[in-house]
């Protein structure tokens, strides 16, 4: 027998096999990409119902504001609209994380702020504010856009990394944006100031100032950049 030559049989079968394989890989990679839709729907219209059957009536929320994202910044701005007496309602993805704050009477309900169609469900067309208080800044920028797009007088205000991404924002359609690097940098300097001998109001008045030059200078910018003199 001559090794490295296949038999007539083996030629036939492989050339079958090959064969059925061309005429059926576009059918498994349609049914592939049909499953995946399948699912992406499921999982939608799991959100949007777990969402509503937590939520009041969009009819319900009215002047109020919607805070998205309930991890340890969006608790601090509910914690602050409570003691003023102003109504909110948040919305969360983390089953765990909502049912422990609701039951800490936070006004809190399941659902992915990422998802326009779960803040439509909690009334984002008659809220007066939206809050992105989100962990996770990927789909931010879209997701402002598209909350622009779809309620053009709602304000606006979201929780930004850097000075960079506020900017960004901003040009999405932000109304207001609070850079995280920013503020920890600015509270830092606030007690290196007081720790060398400036006392707290004097050391409060310095970062308020240098606060608020940054945050002109970066509204101006994008008001530049948007409206660039002729």
């Amino acid at each position: 027998m001559i090794t490295g030559v296949l038999l007539p049989e083996r030629v036939q079968l492989l050339t079958l096999v090959i064969a059925l394989s061309m005429v059926t890989t576009p059918f498994i990679i349609k049914l592939g990409d049909w499953w995946l839709n399948l699912t992406a729907l499921d999982e939608d219209e799991t959100a949007i119902t777990n969402t509503t059957a937590q939520t009041p009536n969009a009819t319900e929320v009215n002047g109020k504001v919607i805070i998205a994202g309930f991890g340890r910044v969006g608790r601090r701005v509910a914690q602050l609209l409570e003691r003023a007496g102003v109504e909110y309602i948040a919305l969360d993805n983390n089953h765990e994380r909502v049912n422990q704050f609701r039951g800490e009477g936070f006004n809190v309900f399941f659902g992915d702020a990422c998802k326009l169609k779960v803040l439509q469900s909690a009334g984002a067309a008659h809220a007066t504010m939206l809050l992105f208080s989100l962990d996770n800044f990927t789909n931010l920028e879209h997701l402002v856009k598209d909350v622009r797009r779809h309620y053009p007088k709602i304000q606006i205000h979201a929780r930004a990394h850097d000075i960079a991404h506020c900017e960004t924002l901003l040009n999405d359609g932000a109304n207001q944006v609070v850079s995280e690097t920013l503020e920890a940098g600015l509270r830092l300097g606030e007690m290196a100031l007081i720790n060398s001998g400036f006392d707290k109001v004097k050391a409060n008045g310095v970062v308020a100032e240098f606060r608020l030059e940054l945050y002109s200078a970066l509204y101006d910018n994008v008001l530049y950049k948007s409206h660039p003199p002729n």
